[in-house]
């Protein structure tokens, strides 16, 4: 056999040591403050999803109940579809929006799930009767994010209207109009009900207060759409996931930048289109977040280092939503038209 010699012997141990660095998962990150890009674990090493389901279409929203827990979600195809959340097994069916469904949540005591759509409209759900209960008009446009307070007296929805409206789910009708500049991507509450965050294509994040419904603040510093935003579970800080690559927490009380993490989904192949970060979810008990991208990744990040303890391709195509489920047990990932679970803590 003859010997491989000069530039051949090169091109082989070049190709080897590649291949090495590709599966150890040694990339190196880009992140504004300390990151131990040595510790970073390919997640895949460690585990695969404990179960996971194709959906007929796209997944544009996602939600979980409680007692007995089961996962919702929606999206491009025309029914609200309730999963039983250990095997994925469909339980149930909503029917009633006229198309595509982005925004879902539940309501405080767990006994109505919010949702809204493209239709323009905010409706209601009785988990127990399985029946449509509300039927809310008032946006011009469609609905991307719908939030209720944890209180059980409010929902918030965010639309392409450039407004979010909060609505009185006792009295069945909308109580303010609040504007988001442009059109509003995300909405949320925080957990103790006195404040909503919302952002959207203006880069900007907007803080209005519970029933004075008056601008506490704008956060600024995202260059591009804000897609994700989460209140920590004690309500302190609040954390935001962009189309420009960034993660960034901010001090509720203060309304000032904590820490910003960048280019965290750079350093996979670019390419163009909806790059950036499109869900963020805080673990059960506020030690550490999860946030995805565009790229399929998953980023487990430890929220009193600010280290990447962990990441993984949980997806082949962009991870839209993000949910951790209330006992710390369980990761929830949407893809494009798949929805996996996760066991977790791993590293945080």
């Amino acid at each position: 056999m003859p010997m491989c010699t000069g530039p051949v012997l090169r091109t082989y141990i070049l190709l080897f040591v590649s291949l090495l660095l590709t599966l150890s998962g040694c990339r190196k990150q880009t992140m504004t403050g300390p990151v131990e890009t040595d510790k970073v674990i390919p997640r895949s090493s460690l585990s695969k999803p404990r179960s996971s389901v194709e959906m007929p279409g796209p997944v544009l929203g996602t939600v979980l109940t409680s007692a007995p827990t089961s996962l919702i979600v929606s999206g491009v195809f025309p029914e609200i579809t309730v999963l039983e959340l250990n095997s994925f097994k469909t339980q149930a069916f909503y029917s009633g929006h006229t198309g595509m469904v982005y925004g879902l949540a539940m309501s405080g005591d767990g006994r109505l799930l919010v949702s809204g759509g493209t239709d323009k409209t905010v409706r209601g759900w009785s988990l127990a009767d399985k029946k449509q209960v509300l039927n809310l008009t008032g946006h011009t446009m469609g609905i991307l994010s719908v939030d209720c307070s944890k209180d059980g007296r409010f929902a918030v929805s965010g639309s392409r209207d450039c407004t979010a409206r909060v609505w009185d789910l006792h009295l069945s009708k909308e109580v303010a109009c609040l504007s988001g500049r442009e059109r509003v991507h995300t909405v949320v509450f925080s957990p103790d009900s006195h404040l909503i965050a919302m952002g959207g294509e203006s880069n900007e994040i907007y803080m209005y207060e519970v029933g004075s419904w008056k601008e506490k603040a704008i956060l600024k510093g995202h260059t591009s759409l804000i897609k994700a935003l989460a209140f920590s579970p004690d309500g302190t800080l609040l954390l935001s996931g962009s189309w420009d690559k960034s993660v960034r927490l901010w001090n509720v009380a203060t309304s000032t930048l904590v820490k910003e993490m960048s280019n965290l989904d750079d350093h996979v192949t670019p390419h163009s289109g909806d790059e950036g970060i499109f869900a963020v979810a805080w673990v059960a008990d506020g030690s550490g977040f999860y946030a995805s991208g565009n790229f399929g990744r998953i980023y487990e990040v430890d929220a009193r280092t600010y280290q990447v303890k962990a990441q993984w391709q949980a997806h082949t195509q962009a991870v839209r939503r993000l949910l951790c489920t209330e006992d710390g047990n369980t990761l929830i990932s949407a893809g494009l038209n798949e929805v996996k679970s996760w066991n977790i803590p791993f590293h945080i």
